[in-house]
Protein backbone atom coordinates (compact mmCIF):
# COMPACT_ATOMS: atom_id res chain seq x y z
CA UNK A 1 0.00 0.00 0.00
CA UNK A 2 2.81 2.38 0.94
CA UNK A 3 4.65 1.47 -2.27
CA UNK A 4 1.57 2.40 -4.29
CA UNK A 5 1.35 5.76 -2.53
CA UNK A 6 5.04 6.42 -3.18
CA UNK A 7 4.69 5.64 -6.88
CA UNK A 8 1.66 7.92 -7.14
CA UNK A 9 3.48 10.69 -5.28
CA UNK A 10 6.46 10.45 -7.58
CA UNK A 11 4.20 10.57 -10.60
CA UNK A 12 2.45 13.66 -9.25
CA UNK A 13 5.79 15.28 -8.41
CA UNK A 14 7.01 14.76 -11.97
CA UNK A 15 3.74 16.10 -13.32
CA UNK A 16 4.01 19.29 -11.25
CA UNK A 17 7.68 19.70 -12.22
CA UNK A 18 6.72 19.51 -15.89
CA UNK A 19 3.94 22.06 -15.39
CA UNK A 20 6.27 24.44 -13.57
CA UNK A 21 9.00 23.95 -16.11
CA UNK A 22 6.60 25.08 -18.81
CA UNK A 23 5.69 28.20 -16.81
CA UNK A 24 7.85 30.99 -18.16
CA UNK A 25 8.23 34.34 -16.45
CA UNK A 26 6.10 36.80 -18.48
CA UNK A 27 8.23 39.37 -20.28
CA UNK A 28 6.19 42.25 -18.85
CA UNK A 29 6.79 41.10 -15.25
CA UNK A 30 10.49 40.58 -15.92
CA UNK A 31 10.61 44.07 -17.40
CA UNK A 32 9.04 45.67 -14.34
CA UNK A 33 11.22 43.68 -11.98
CA UNK A 34 14.33 44.69 -13.93
CA UNK A 35 13.36 48.34 -13.79
CA UNK A 36 12.78 48.15 -10.06
CA UNK A 37 16.07 46.40 -9.42
CA UNK A 38 17.77 49.02 -11.58
CA UNK A 39 16.17 51.93 -9.72
CA UNK A 40 17.09 50.49 -6.33
CA UNK A 41 20.67 49.87 -7.46
CA UNK A 42 20.93 53.38 -8.93
CA UNK A 43 19.63 55.00 -5.76
CA UNK A 44 21.96 53.00 -3.55
CA UNK A 45 24.94 53.89 -5.75
CA UNK A 46 24.10 57.61 -5.66
CA UNK A 47 23.57 57.60 -1.91
CA UNK A 48 26.82 55.72 -1.49
CA UNK A 49 28.68 58.43 -3.41
CA UNK A 50 27.10 61.13 -1.24
CA UNK A 51 28.09 59.23 1.88
CA UNK A 52 31.64 58.92 0.54
CA UNK A 53 31.69 62.68 -0.04
CA UNK A 54 30.65 63.34 3.57
CA UNK A 55 33.24 60.89 4.91
CA UNK A 56 35.93 62.41 2.70
CA UNK A 57 35.29 65.88 4.09
CA UNK A 58 34.98 64.77 7.72
CA UNK A 59 38.32 62.98 7.59
CA UNK A 60 40.26 65.55 5.55
CA UNK A 61 38.40 68.83 6.23
CA UNK A 62 39.36 69.71 2.66
CA UNK A 63 36.54 70.92 0.44
CA UNK A 64 38.54 71.21 -2.79
CA UNK A 65 37.71 67.75 -4.12
CA UNK A 66 34.30 66.96 -2.66
CA UNK A 67 32.39 68.49 -5.60
CA UNK A 68 33.80 65.71 -7.78
CA UNK A 69 31.57 63.28 -5.92
CA UNK A 70 28.48 64.82 -7.54
CA UNK A 71 29.22 63.74 -11.14
CA UNK A 72 30.64 60.50 -9.75
CA UNK A 73 27.30 59.88 -8.03
CA UNK A 74 25.39 60.36 -11.29
CA UNK A 75 27.81 58.14 -13.19
CA UNK A 76 27.62 55.43 -10.55
CA UNK A 77 23.82 55.63 -10.56
CA UNK A 78 23.65 55.28 -14.35
CA UNK A 79 26.03 52.30 -14.30
CA UNK A 80 24.16 50.63 -11.44
CA UNK A 81 20.84 51.15 -13.20
CA UNK A 82 22.14 49.56 -16.38
CA UNK A 83 23.49 46.55 -14.51
CA UNK A 84 20.25 46.21 -12.55
CA UNK A 85 18.19 46.30 -15.73
CA UNK A 86 20.48 43.73 -17.32
CA UNK A 87 20.41 41.17 -14.51
CA UNK A 88 16.91 41.84 -13.14
CA UNK A 89 15.04 39.42 -15.38
CA UNK A 90 17.55 36.65 -14.71
CA UNK A 91 17.26 37.26 -10.97
CA UNK A 92 13.48 36.87 -11.12
CA UNK A 93 13.68 33.66 -13.13
CA UNK A 94 16.29 32.29 -10.74
CA UNK A 95 14.14 33.18 -7.75
CA UNK A 96 11.14 31.39 -9.23
CA UNK A 97 13.22 28.32 -10.13
CA UNK A 98 14.68 28.16 -6.62
CA UNK A 99 11.25 28.49 -5.02
CA UNK A 100 9.91 25.53 -6.98
CA UNK A 101 12.99 23.33 -6.73
CA UNK A 102 12.32 19.90 -5.24
CA UNK A 103 13.93 18.54 -2.10
CA UNK A 104 14.50 14.98 -0.96
CA UNK A 105 11.07 14.59 0.66
CA UNK A 106 8.46 13.90 -1.97
CA UNK A 107 5.42 14.43 0.25
CA UNK A 108 6.64 17.75 1.64
CA UNK A 109 7.38 18.90 -1.90
CA UNK A 110 3.91 17.96 -3.06
CA UNK A 111 2.24 19.91 -0.28
CA UNK A 112 4.43 22.96 -0.90
CA UNK A 113 4.32 22.95 -4.69
CA UNK A 114 0.58 22.36 -4.86
CA UNK A 115 -0.02 25.33 -2.54
CA UNK A 116 2.18 27.75 -4.50
CA UNK A 117 0.94 28.96 -7.84
CA UNK A 118 3.76 30.26 -10.05
CA UNK A 119 1.82 33.28 -11.29
CA UNK A 120 0.80 34.28 -7.78
CA UNK A 121 4.32 33.86 -6.48
CA UNK A 122 5.82 35.94 -9.29
CA UNK A 123 3.33 38.75 -8.73
CA UNK A 124 3.98 38.78 -5.00
CA UNK A 125 7.75 38.79 -5.49
CA UNK A 126 7.67 41.62 -8.02
CA UNK A 127 5.25 43.61 -5.87
CA UNK A 128 7.29 43.43 -2.69
CA UNK A 129 9.92 45.69 -4.28
CA UNK A 130 7.38 48.36 -5.27
CA UNK A 131 7.86 50.83 -2.41
CA UNK A 132 11.62 50.40 -2.14
CA UNK A 133 12.00 50.96 -5.89
CA UNK A 134 10.32 54.34 -5.43
CA UNK A 135 11.75 55.48 -2.11
CA UNK A 136 15.43 54.80 -2.79
CA UNK A 137 15.68 56.74 -6.09
CA UNK A 138 13.44 59.51 -4.74
CA UNK A 139 15.66 59.89 -1.69
CA UNK A 140 18.80 59.95 -3.82
CA UNK A 141 17.35 62.48 -6.25
CA UNK A 142 16.10 64.76 -3.46
CA UNK A 143 19.58 64.91 -1.91
CA UNK A 144 21.70 64.92 -5.05
CA UNK A 145 19.81 67.06 -7.57
CA UNK A 146 19.89 70.51 -5.89
CA UNK A 147 23.67 70.61 -5.47
CA UNK A 148 24.15 69.10 -8.93
CA UNK A 149 22.05 71.86 -10.51
CA UNK A 150 24.03 74.49 -8.63
CA UNK A 151 27.30 72.91 -9.79
CA UNK A 152 26.11 72.81 -13.41
CA UNK A 153 25.04 76.44 -13.39
CA UNK A 154 28.14 77.56 -11.53
CA UNK A 155 30.57 75.82 -13.89
CA UNK A 156 28.79 76.57 -17.18
CA UNK A 157 27.56 80.12 -16.61
CA UNK A 158 29.24 81.64 -13.59
CA UNK A 159 32.80 80.50 -14.15
CA UNK A 160 33.02 78.65 -10.84
CA UNK A 161 35.67 75.94 -10.66
CA UNK A 162 34.92 72.48 -9.32
CA UNK A 163 37.50 72.91 -6.57
CA UNK A 164 35.94 76.13 -5.25
CA UNK A 165 32.41 74.73 -5.49
CA UNK A 166 33.22 72.49 -2.55
CA UNK A 167 32.98 75.54 -0.32
CA UNK A 168 29.48 76.15 -1.64
CA UNK A 169 28.51 72.58 -0.71
CA UNK A 170 29.71 73.07 2.86
CA UNK A 171 27.94 76.43 3.14
CA UNK A 172 24.75 74.96 1.73
CA UNK A 173 24.80 72.08 4.19
CA UNK A 174 25.29 74.48 7.11
CA UNK A 175 22.58 76.94 6.07
CA UNK A 176 19.92 74.77 4.42
CA UNK A 177 20.93 71.20 5.19
CA UNK A 178 17.68 70.85 7.14
CA UNK A 179 15.78 71.91 4.01
CA UNK A 180 17.41 69.06 2.07
CA UNK A 181 16.31 66.66 4.80
CA UNK A 182 12.78 68.09 4.69
CA UNK A 183 12.51 67.41 0.97
CA UNK A 184 13.95 63.92 1.39
CA UNK A 185 11.38 63.07 4.06
CA UNK A 186 8.52 64.33 1.90
CA UNK A 187 9.83 62.18 -0.97
CA UNK A 188 9.79 59.08 1.25
CA UNK A 189 6.29 59.89 2.51
CA UNK A 190 5.10 60.41 -1.06
CA UNK A 191 6.23 56.93 -2.14
CA UNK A 192 4.45 55.33 0.82
CA UNK A 193 1.29 57.34 0.16
CA UNK A 194 1.28 56.44 -3.54
CA UNK A 195 1.42 52.74 -2.71
CA UNK A 196 -1.39 53.15 -0.19
CA UNK A 197 -3.58 54.89 -2.76
CA UNK A 198 -2.92 52.21 -5.34
CA UNK A 199 -3.91 49.55 -2.82
CA UNK A 200 -7.13 51.43 -2.09
CA UNK A 201 -7.89 52.06 -5.75
CA UNK A 202 -8.10 55.83 -5.40
CA UNK A 203 -6.62 58.53 -7.62
CA UNK A 204 -2.87 58.94 -7.29
CA UNK A 205 -1.52 62.49 -7.13
CA UNK A 206 1.96 63.62 -8.04
CA UNK A 207 2.95 67.11 -9.11
CA UNK A 208 0.62 68.84 -6.65
CA UNK A 209 2.24 67.00 -3.77
CA UNK A 210 5.60 67.99 -5.13
CA UNK A 211 4.44 71.58 -4.87
CA UNK A 212 3.43 71.08 -1.24
CA UNK A 213 6.77 69.45 -0.48
CA UNK A 214 8.55 72.37 -2.10
CA UNK A 215 6.61 74.89 0.00
CA UNK A 216 7.60 73.08 3.18
CA UNK A 217 11.20 72.89 1.98
CA UNK A 218 11.29 76.61 1.23
CA UNK A 219 9.73 77.27 4.61
CA UNK A 220 12.43 75.24 6.30
CA UNK A 221 15.15 77.14 4.46
CA UNK A 222 13.65 80.45 5.63
CA UNK A 223 15.05 79.98 9.12
CA UNK A 224 18.55 81.13 8.11
CA UNK A 225 17.02 83.21 5.34
CA UNK A 226 15.52 85.58 7.88
CA UNK A 227 19.01 86.74 8.81
CA UNK A 228 20.46 86.55 5.29
CA UNK A 229 18.11 88.81 3.29
CA UNK A 230 15.95 85.83 2.25
CA UNK A 231 18.59 84.57 -0.19
CA UNK A 232 18.38 80.88 0.87
CA UNK A 233 14.57 80.59 0.50
CA UNK A 234 14.61 82.26 -2.92
CA UNK A 235 17.41 80.02 -4.15
CA UNK A 236 15.74 76.93 -2.73
CA UNK A 237 12.44 77.87 -4.39
CA UNK A 238 14.01 78.44 -7.80
CA UNK A 239 16.03 75.23 -7.61
CA UNK A 240 13.07 73.17 -6.40
CA UNK A 241 10.75 74.43 -9.14
CA UNK A 242 13.10 72.91 -11.70
CA UNK A 243 12.72 69.32 -10.53
CA UNK A 244 10.55 68.69 -7.44
CA UNK A 245 7.05 68.69 -9.04
CA UNK A 246 8.35 66.60 -11.94
CA UNK A 247 10.06 64.15 -9.57
CA UNK A 248 6.88 63.54 -7.58
CA UNK A 249 4.86 63.25 -10.78
CA UNK A 250 7.34 60.70 -12.15
CA UNK A 251 7.00 58.56 -9.02
CA UNK A 252 3.19 58.57 -9.18
CA UNK A 253 3.03 57.87 -12.90
CA UNK A 254 5.63 55.09 -12.72
CA UNK A 255 3.93 53.37 -9.78
CA UNK A 256 0.52 53.61 -11.46
CA UNK A 257 1.70 52.19 -14.80
CA UNK A 258 3.60 49.33 -13.17
CA UNK A 259 0.70 48.44 -10.91
CA UNK A 260 -1.58 48.36 -13.96
CA UNK A 261 0.63 45.68 -15.53
CA UNK A 262 0.57 43.61 -12.34
CA UNK A 263 -3.22 43.86 -12.18
CA UNK A 264 -3.47 42.76 -15.81
CA UNK A 265 -1.72 39.56 -14.70
CA UNK A 266 -4.21 39.02 -11.88
CA UNK A 267 -2.61 40.88 -8.99
CA UNK A 268 -5.02 41.91 -6.23
CA UNK A 269 -3.94 44.42 -3.58
CA UNK A 270 -5.68 42.48 -0.82
CA UNK A 271 -3.38 39.54 -1.60
CA UNK A 272 -0.17 41.57 -1.58
CA UNK A 273 1.07 39.96 1.60
CA UNK A 274 0.80 36.41 0.27
CA UNK A 275 3.93 34.46 -0.47
CA UNK A 276 6.29 37.14 0.84
CA UNK A 277 9.16 34.94 1.82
Amino acid sequence: MYRDHLVAARYRQQQIAQELGATAVPASLAHIYSRRVGRIAAGVAALGALLAMAIHFLFTLDHREIALYLPIAWGAAALAYGIGRWVGGALLRRRVAREYATSGDIFIDLGRLDALKPQQFMLAHVHQHERLALQVPLLAAALLTPLSLHLLIGVLWLGVSVSTFGQWIITSMVLVGHAHITLALFALFHAARVQRELDQGVKVSGASRGGVALLWTVGASAVPGIVMLCVPPILVAITGLVFVPWLFHWASRTAHSERAVLMAHGFMAKDQGLNKR
